[in-house]
């Protein structure tokens, strides 16, 4: 039988086999790993706050139940078969993101000037090219850039 002689870890006082010492060091107490642990430690605390916040009760704004805010979709698939409100569907964090671009190609056109350094805030002025105007066929709008 081989007799491994134990030494303390100077960082955490834990007991290490005196060849893996300097292996130990480098792979639990060097930087990349402390921050590896403290994001790890940040998302349990973000999962415990997350069902914390999910156990909390709110009342149905249909039948002024007091329903937990986890099963308010359970709750208005089943007994009202009704999609969840807006207002519910935010405090849950579910909320569908909302899209400031009508289209792909104004998104595109929004970063290009974002990157030529001009201001990518949109102009009131009425004759601009690429304001659409209300009205027009099948509420589709007049657009002004032909």
């Amino acid at each position: 039988m081989v007799d491994t002689k134990f030494v303390k870890c100077p960082h955490c006082n834990s007991d290490v086999s005196e060849g893996r010492l300097t292996r130990h060091i480098r792979k639990v107490h060097s930087p990349l790993a402390e921050a590896k642990r403290q994001l790890e430690q940040e998302a349990i605390l973000a999962r415990k706050a997350k069902a914390e916040q999910m156990r909390q009760k709110v009342s149905c704004p249909t039948c002024g139940v007091l329903v937990a805010l986890g099963q308010v979709k359970s709750h208005m698939g089943t007994v009202h078969s009704a999609p969840v409100p807006a207002d519910l569907l935010r405090k849950m964090g579910e909320a569908p993101p909302v899209n400031r671009f009508r289209s792909a190609s104004e998104r595109e056109e929004y970063w290009r000037r974002l990157e030529r350094g001009e201001d990518p805030k949109e102009s009131n002025d009425l004759f601009d090219r690429t304001r659409v105007l209300q009205g027009g066929l099948f509420g589709l709008g007049k657009n002004r850039r032909h």
